[in-house]
């Protein structure tokens, strides 16, 4: 209880101690602290007479990841006593669908592979071990697990969103189970930890649970029902592990993640240790991802080589292959310090960028400015938008939809005409439009924001003109005329950039109503879709690229099958705790169940209005300094 309500940004800090015993089961407070006391009571008490030890994400309602995707298979770990035979029982619509055998190790850690299982699938899972009880999870779904991760604006629950009583009260989902970690009353650690608190919960009406889940996460897993990218009856699982005001060096699992980037080492991994650890010996489909406020400022150092090192190093970890990781690119608000640093730096690990990073997708959220959120300016309420975004994203990169201009307008080369003429093109642009305060978003004046300079090493304090800009349409791509009449004839163009200010302009969209990012290139250059880019220079911004990890130590799980679709696969990456079984058995049958297949189309866009209002600034958190919580 204490753990989920000790979260700085959390929306209500009463405990259940301050519930009137009588009154408070009408009070929607009081009903989530008691429900999730009544559920952990239930928990404990269960893995309190079992001879082995579960982690809190196996419980009823969870969903494991089923045969789609880079993981293809579920894991089940847990703790036993040394070396003891562990065996895993599925049972599939009231039928053992597959048994699985391993022995724990020396320190009575266990993980054990279960056979690729369809989406759809529904049943229960048995642990069990050579004495003491069997441990049931029931009510279990097979599908797509999604983690969501980062700071404030992914934890921001939907009770902080616009229009959260009537979506929490429609809130009818019963596919979509979520798991809001709080780990152990802190959910920082300076030690790997194993498990996480929490319990699985059906997405149902008026739940007083889905009210204090990541509203963005949510949102984001509606439009994939709604918009049919999903049928209504494909599991989803989300795991919020979130926490406000952690700058990305919290997030990273080594000093040495720190140091590959030229910075000096300092505390870090308190958020990794607490937040991404436990979730180590699960398979998922895609990672989400918000941060970044905490990094604008003195943090702003080398973030591009930063979050290229989070990401490479998580995929070595989890040694699933280059699972999607879809992330923001930092919204418009009041900041005491400049923010185009760490736009530019997320924008630069896009596809078409220098310094790209695979099966990534990057939602841009400038403008969704939201100056009235009673949070501040840094926590903007429309959370449904970006959602529905972050959707386009996932239905292209997880479920390979066909969905045209499903994300940002992208910069993918730009030449030169004359020397002080340039010409810049990009793709997913159908239907680009310039739009104005009357139609916008948010506050758009039209296309003034973007620059151009002549300097020789174009960076972000270099000089920049404002560009006097033309647009012409070419099927999903478009092409920009950019010329300055501060730059004569007998100068040369050699950088472009766009939308530098804290609450830029924000003024050109695509045909799904998606902004181009904040970026800042040297031309000219050619990009191409692979990220593969030729330029005769290179643009320079607070960040330097990182080099890739490459090293990595594996555990087998060894699997051995009679009548099952289980394989035996490796996962790669480095243990930070626990460790891997051995010599698994399994007999059985393929566990059955209905495929689900999403299907492409068009999402309308949601809007909120803004206004001026006051700045606000927020505060300084653990392990880092920040402008917000």
């Amino acid at each position: 209880i204490d753990s989920i309500a000790s979260y700085p940004d959390h929306p209500d800090t009463k405990t259940f101690a301050d519930c009137d015993p009588c009154l408070g089961i009408m009070n929607l407070e009081c009903k989530y602290w008691g429900f999730l006391l009544f559920l952990t009571f239930c928990l404990v008490y269960r893995q309190a007479n079992a001879a082995v030890t579960m982690p809190k994400f196996f419980s009823d309602r969870m969903v494991l990841q089923s045969d789609a995707g880079v993981g293809k298979q579920a894991y089940i770990n847990g703790k036993a006593a040394a070396n003891e035979l562990v065996t895993v029982t599925v049972n599939i619509n009231g039928q053992a669908a597959q048994v699985v055998s391993g022995n724990a190790d020396a320190q009575g850690n266990f993980k054990i592979a279960l056979a690729p299982t369809i989406a759809g699938s529904a049943g229960s899972v048995t642990v069990v071990g050579t004495s003491g009880a069997a441990v049931t999870a029931s009510n279990v779904l097979w599908g797509d697990v999604f983690i969501c991760a980062g700071q404030s604006n992914m934890l921001m629950g939907l009770i902080k969103s616009f229009n959260y009583a009537a979506e929490i009260a429609a809130a009818n989902y019963p596919y979509m189970r979520t798991f809001l970690a709080a780990p152990d009353n802190n959910p920082v650690s300076s030690t790997p930890k194993t498990d996480s608190n929490g319990l699985w919960i059906t997405t149902t009406p008026n739940s007083p649970y889905v009210a204090y889940f990541s509203a963005a996460c949510y949102y984001m897993a509606k439009q994939l029902y709604v918009q049919g990218y999903v049928s209504p009856s494909h599991p989803i699982g989300l795991i919020d592990v979130a926490y406000g005001g952690t700058a990305i060096g919290d997030w990273l699992p080594a000093t040495s993640d720190l140091t590959s980037c030229g910075l000096a080492p300092t505390d870090t991994s308190i958020c990794y240790n607490a937040g991404i650890n436990p979730w180590r010996n699960i398979n998922f489909r895609a990672m989400l991802w918000i941060q970044g406020e905490a990094n604008a400022g003195p943090l702003q150092a080398k973030y591009a080589c930063l979050f290229r090192n989070l990401i490479n190093k998580y995929r070595l970890l989890w040694g699933i292959g280059d699972f999607p990781f879809v992330y923001s690119q930092i919204h418009s608000y009041i900041s005491n310090y400049t923010l185009a640093s760490v736009r530019v730096d997320q924008e630069s690990l896009q596809p078409t960028a220098p310094g790209a990073v695979a099966n990534t997708g990057m939602a841009v959220a400038l403008d969704l400015y939201d100056p009235l959120s009673d949070s501040g300016s840094i926590h903007y309420r429309n959370k449904t938008e970006i959602g529905r975004r972050f959707a386009l994203l996932v239905a292209k990169l997880v479920y390979g939809a066909s969905v045209a201009d499903y994300t940002s307008p992208r910069p993918v080369g730009a030449s030169l005409p004359s020397s002080n003429t340039l010409s810049l093109t990009f793709d997913n642009a159908g239907g680009a439009m310039f739009r104005g305060t009357s139609n916008c978003v948010s506050c758009c004046n039209g296309p003034s924001d973007f620059r151009i300079t002549t300097d020789a090493s174009p960076s972000l304090g270099g000089t920049w003109y404002t560009a006097t800009v033309s647009l012409q349409q070419n099927g999903d791509s478009a092409t920009l005329t950019l010329s300055s009449p501060s730059i004569t004839a007998g100068q040369t163009i050699t950088g472009v950039a766009y939308d530098l200010s804290d609450v830029p302009q924000c003024s050109l969209f695509n045909s799904k109503y998606l902004p181009v990012p904040v970026f800042m290139r040297s031309v000219p250059f050619d990009a191409t879709a692979s990220g593969a880019v030729t330029s005769t220079s290179t643009s320079s911004s607070s960040s330097s690229s990182s080099s890739s990890t490459t090293s990595s130590s594996s555990s087998g799980v060894a699997t051995t099958s009679t009548g099952t679709t289980s394989t035996g696969s490796t996962s790669t990456g480095t243990s930070s705790t626990g460790s891997t079984s051995t010599g698994t058995t399994s007999t059985g049958s393929t566990s059955t169940g209905s495929t689900s297949t999403g299907t492409s189309s068009t999402g309308s866009t949601s809007t909120g209005s803004t206004s001026t209002g006051s700045t606000s600034t927020g505060s300084t958190s653990t392990g880092s300094t920040s402008t917000g919580s």
